[in-house]
């Protein structure tokens, strides 16, 4: 009988270590939760972000195009008029 009350003691002592670790842990699940619906709201923050960063580099990039067409109009239309080497009136 000695041998069933030691191995009784020992399961109950286990067992109290695995509630211990339990009532430990047993926030795990909803902190889990908790931060996968960060890291989800993070990434549509992410997304949209991206998409807003696309369009802004679209507008740069026809603002861009338009300054180098305007830019080399600009300087066609005074090599036509020989204003080059001429200091310009203000």
């Amino acid at each position: 009988m000695s041998e069933l009350g030691a191995a009784l003691s020992r399961a109950a002592q286990r067992n109290q270590e695995l509630l211990s670790t339990l009532a430990r842990t047993d926030y795990a699940t909803r902190a889990l939760e908790q931060r996968n619906a960060y890291i989800h709201d993070l990434e549509a923050q992410v997304s949209a972000t991206d998409k807003e960063l696309q369009k802004r580099h679209e507008v740069t990039e026809n603002e861009r195009k338009n300054h180098n067409k305007f830019h080399d109009i600009k300087h066609f239309a005074s090599k036509l008029r020989g204003h080059r080497g001429v200091e310009r009136l203000t």
